[in-house]
């Protein structure tokens, strides 16, 4: 009878084992699904708005301005919440968006062919590396990132085709890779500062814009660099002047602009900008690469994505985005 009692009782703890297994599975199956169905969402997101004009007929719109998607909804967590009622099932996606354009490009700093920094006009590649890294003191442990990207840049024949390929350094562990959601509570209790958020890897770096960067649409990431706000519509007013700002960026962003436009977006006056941020500033925006951080969580099960979106040029539109990669977040 004592051995019958057992035997129950171990079908029975396997049976309770294999059901948490399923029930886990079947969560993150969900959850996985739900962040791959948000990668349309966005990319129509990015793809811009069309308005009616008043006394329009219906097949006859007005386009909005070709990067009014990526500024209306760049660099500021977005939360998108299903319910069973509404939706057949509960959920929640929040949603990261950059402009690769605003991080910097790893192969801009260095001539592999020639083994030498790269220097143009006032941008010199190895004097901005030693900026940088004093900027990340702290936040890279052990060797200066100078240092590390010295020692990889010498030994590589052709460059950098992922930024991954600089994060494996093993002094770069525990540098964060991608940006991460923030808590509800943004501020500190009773201090009134909100919580800054620290560089991650790959919103602070890229290898996918060699023909443009510009502070205009810097990510969370680089604006830290600076020691400002990314450019972000956090508020109606921020809208409005992101409205404006979409419809300037395929010209340098000058004094001008920025101090009307951009300066009360980040907090930061034209002239405040750093020098060395100021000077790798170069080309103009049209249809930029975007990177997109996806977060979905089902129930107590959470999956965290990043896909890449490159713009394919249509006949019927300007372009459409398409993924290019794709990074599961561990």
């Amino acid at each position: 009878m004592a051995l019958a009692m057992a035997l129950i009782a171990r079908v029975a703890l396997r049976v309770n084992a294999e059901k948490s297994h399923m029930r886990t599975f079947v969560l993150r199956t969900k959850a996985e699904l739900l962040a791959q169905g948000a990668v349309p969402v966005v990319a129509a997101l990015l793809n811009g708005e069309q308005k009616k004009k008043a006394g329009d007929s219906e097949k006859k719109v007005e386009a909005a301005p070709p990067l009014l998607g990526l500024c209306m909804y760049m660099n500021r967590w977005q939360r998108f919440q299903f319910t069973a009622e509404r939706d057949g099932f509960s959920g929640e996606i929040a949603v990261y968006i950059a402009a690769e354009p605003g991080k910097i490009d790893l192969n801009r700093l260095y001539d592999f062919e020639k083994k030498e920094y790269r220097s143009e006009g006032s941008f010199d590649g190895k004097k901005f590396l030693e900026w940088l890294s004093e900027r990340l003191e702290g936040i890279v442990s052990e060797r200066s990132l100078a240092d590390i990207f010295d020692e990889l840049a010498k030994k590589r024949t052709e460059p950098f085709t992922d930024v991954g390929e600089l994060g494996a350094h093993q002094a770069l562990a525990r540098f964060a890779r991608w940006p991460t959601r923030p808590q509800k509570e943004s501020k500190e209790a009773g201090d009134g500062k909100e919580h800054k958020a620290q560089p991650s890897l790959y919103d602070l770096f890229t290898v996918a814009s060699p023909d443009a960067f510009s502070l205009a649409v810097a990510s969370e990431s680089v604006a830290f660099l600076a020691s400002m706000k990314p450019p972000a519509a956090r508020t109606k007013e921020d809208g409005e002047k992101i409205q404006s700002l979409a419809q300037s960026l395929e010209k340098p962003v000058d004094a001008a602009i920025w101090n009307s436009l951009l300066a009360p977006l980040t907090g930061k006056e034209y002239t405040n900008i750093p020098r060395e941020l100021a000077a790798a500033g170069h080309g103009v925006l049209k249809h930029p690469v975007v990177s997109v951080v996806i977060e979905s969580i089902v129930e107590d099960v959470r999956y965290t994505c990043a896909v890449l979106l490159v713009p394919q040029p249509l006949e019927s539109q300007p372009v459409q985005y398409q993924t290019a990669r794709f990074y599961k977040i561990l």
